[in-house]
């Protein structure tokens, strides 16, 4: 049966929350966890042959808007997308939409979206800290960030 799935991640943004509650379109756009954020859908859209859109669609194709304007669309196995929203409250990272008959899909590609997201926000860290980074992926899909400091 088709419905709307809402699922809360561990990933906080509360500075992005405050500025989605306050219209800040400029601060949003140039926000360091949005610029993260959206990089890490652009590369699982790239990788599964997606893109990335600003709304998702309920069952019956109408699009819903999402506060973060992201959304990841994937032919033939997220055809309906899955929106990236903030919790306004809380900060918490939250993905939406319809997964029926790619319900497997669309909690793996969740995971992955996450997965992503905390690997450039750790190598961003660590580049800000002089660091040369690497990321290694192992065969289990776990990936290992290395970062080395000279000096």
């Amino acid at each position: 049966m088709s419905h709307i799935e809402e699922a809360t991640t561990n990933i906080t943004l509360q500075a992005l929350a405050a500025l989605i509650q306050q219209g800040e379109t400029e601060a949003i756009a140039q926000h360091p966890c949005m610029a993260l954020l959206r990089q890490a859908v652009t590369l699982v859209a790239k990788a599964h042959g997606g893109s990335v859109k600003a709304t998702y669609n309920n069952y019956n194709g109408w699009p819903q808007k999402t506060n973060t304007n992201l959304a990841l669309h994937i032919p033939g196995k997220l055809p309906r997308g899955i929106g990236l929203l903030v919790d306004l409250k809380t900060g918490a990272l939250t993905f939406k939409g319809d997964p029926w008959d790619h319900e497997e899909f669309f909690a793996e590609v969740q995971q992955k979206m996450v997965q992503t997201y905390v690997v450039l926000a750790n190598c961003a860290a660590l580049r800000r800290m002089n660091a040369q980074v690497s990321t290694q992926t192992l065969d289990n899909q776990q990936v290992v960030i290395t970062g080395v400091m000279h000096g």
